[in-house]
């Protein structure tokens, strides 16, 4: 009778592996290697893809990741067995990329695919890959998975791009990646939440890549809010906007034609209460739930559709200026203060773009 280990069960809990896999001897067992010494249960019965049984070296695995050594030839549950079929179970791992890490490992190289791979199983890929520092052996296909990725147009695929470049070394496109998520996130629970999962390479706490994109994020609108908010506040006063005019005309041409904007169903406004709430005197930032990319549309349409009392009185229009660039500058200028932007992180990624051959 054989006897099987699930990695992170209690093995001495009835029906541990049942529950996690069902009836492991309906799983067919795919031979990596015919004569291998262990065979492998990867993934669950709950999980996206279905559980999947290889029949393995054990040699292989443990030439090739020091967790993997680790794990089946120490004083651990999963080593071998006295009696009985060596059996271990890996319930949270992906089965396909787990097979194609295999295939790497056991010299199966015309199994190993040459082109990119979909964002989701190159990030899966890359996950199991540094959860058993092994990701050194995609070296040879590294260039051809990893380079020229998809681009990503979810709040999910962005976070999986900038784990895949975080761990590939590619610092321009974890850049990118942190760049898109300051201007792109938006607070509307579920999608914020998506992004933001706990995402700390290394084991040092403070480096905390979502509250670095959160604290952007809030410094950002705070500053795009600034200006638009002078415009109202100085507006309503009882002295003119310019100095030089006598009267108000123009200042309350142009607060009605904000006003008006506002409650426009032609204006990109109109269909979000909460961005034209946010233009209100008085808002905070961290009350603001739309993006901040959004916020910056909405604030130069605006303002660009504002209008004035003479036409010889340009002076008095509100100045929108390339809102977008201001924008770009800011954040560049931000993350330089993080540990994104240190020597220890940059020789970190450069380490591994030269391990990787990238």
């Amino acid at each position: 009778m054989s006897s099987t280990t699930a990695i992170g069960s209690d093995p001495n809990k009835q029906g541990g592996l049942g529950f996690i896999l069902g009836p492991c001897s309906a799983i067919e067992v795919e031979e990596i290697d015919p004569d291998g010494d262990l065979v492998l249960l990867v993934g669950n019965s709950s999980g996206f893809f279905k559980a999947r049984r290889f029949r393995v070296s054990s040699s292989a695995m443990r030439r090739h990741s020091p967790v993997w050594k680790a794990m089946l030839f120490g004083p651990w549950k999963e080593k071998n067995p006295e009696n009985g079929e060596w059996n271990v179970a890996f319930p949270d791992d992906s089965p396909p990329s787990f097979c194609l890490v295999l295939n790497i490992v056991h010299g199966r190289f015309d199994q190993v695919p040459t082109r990119l791979l979909a964002l989701r199983p190159l990030y899966d890929l890359v996950v199991l890959l540094d959860k058993y520092d092994m990701v050194r052996i995609i070296r040879p296909w590294a260039k051809g998975m990893v380079q020229n990725a998809p681009s990503f147009g979810t709040c999910e695929s962005l976070r999986r791009w900038t784990h895949i470049a975080w761990e590939s070394g590619d610092r321009d496109a974890f850049f990118q990646g942190i760049y898109n998520a300051v201007l792109g996130i938006s607070v509307d629970g579920k999608r914020l939440y998506i992004l933001l999962l706990p995402f700390r390479p290394g084991t040092d706490p403070q480096h905390n890549l979502s509250g670095d994109i959160i604290r952007c994020r809030l410094s950002l609108i705070e500053e795009l809010l600034k200006p638009f908010h002078t415009h109202i506040y100085y507006r309503l006063s009882a002295r003119p906007w310019r100095p030089s005019k006598k009267d108000k005309g123009c200042d309350n041409m142009v607060l009605g034609s904000i006003w008006r904007q506002l409650l426009s169903d032609d204006c990109v406004l109109a269909v979000s209460k909460s961005v034209r709430a946010t233009l209100l005197p008085h808002t905070k930032a961290s009350e603001v739930t739309t993006s901040a990319q959004v916020l910056t549309d909405s604030i130069t349409a605006i303002l660009d559709a504002t209008e004035i009392k003479d036409p010889d009185h340009a002076i008095c229009k509100p100045g929108v200026g390339n809102m977008n660039k201001y924008m770009d500058t800011w954040i560049r200028e931000f993350l330089k203060n993080t540990w994104w932007a240190s020597k220890e992180c940059f020789e970190r990624m450069e380490a591994r773009r030269m391990e990787l051959d990238m």
